[in-house]
Formats: structure tokens, C-alpha cells, sequence
């Protein structure tokens, strides 16, 4: 059976218009990830099974994150795939140019 292909995530009606606009619904997802590993972290010796928990919650709102990642790369007319290679490349970048200056 072949799968139709999903309409773009940009395409489905919200609350913020543009870009400049989302950029709070951003803030928020990537704050409720910091959330969810800050008590996984803190649970972590005293109740495990909480803590795996708020880890499960941590993956959703990581994939939160990327949703709207995927809609400001689309309204912008990005390609979410080149924008990703783009930051694992300045990622291996820093991380070299931090190794270099430590030695």
C-alpha cells in the first residue's frame, strides 16, 4: 500500500503567523524539555521509576521541539534536512575547535 505523503506541518492553521511569531511556542518546547530532564535528573536516585518517567515526557517534548523547527523551516523555505546537516556540521566544528584550544 502506498502512503500519500503528508501535507507540510506549516500548512495547518495557528494561532502565531509568521516566523518572529512562533519563535515564543519554540522558547516554550525547548523549556519544557529542560523541565522534564531537570526532574529525571532529580528524581533519579530516589525514585527511578518517576525518573524514567519525566525521561519519556523529555523525548516528547524533544520531538515537540523539532515539530516546530520543521514549520519555521518550512515557512521559511528551508530544508529542514540541510538546516540539520548544517548544525551537526558547526556542532563537529566547535567541538574541534574546543578540543584544539584545550590541548
Amino acid at each position: 500500500m502506498i502512503h500519500p505523503r503528508p501535507k507540510p506541518l506549516s500548512s495547518y492553521p495557528a494561532h502565531e503567523k509568521n516566523s518572529l511569531e512562533q519563535i515564543p511556542i519554540l522558547t516554550y518546547e525547548v523549556g519544557d524539555l529542560a523541565k522534564m530532564f531537570a526532574y529525571a535528573h532529580r528524581y533519579r536516585l530516589v525514585d527511578k521509576e518517576r525518573s524514567k518517567g519525566y525521561r519519556i515526557e523529555a523525548r516528547i517534548a524533544a520531538s515537540d521541539v523539532i515539530a516546530q523547527m520543521v514549520v519555521m523551516c518550512e515557512r521559511e523555505g528551508w530544508n529542514f534536512y540541510e538546516v540539520k546537516k548544517l548544525g551537526e556540521e558547526r556542532f563537529r566544528e566547535k567541538i574541534e575547535r574546543h578540543r584544539l584550544y584545550k590541548e
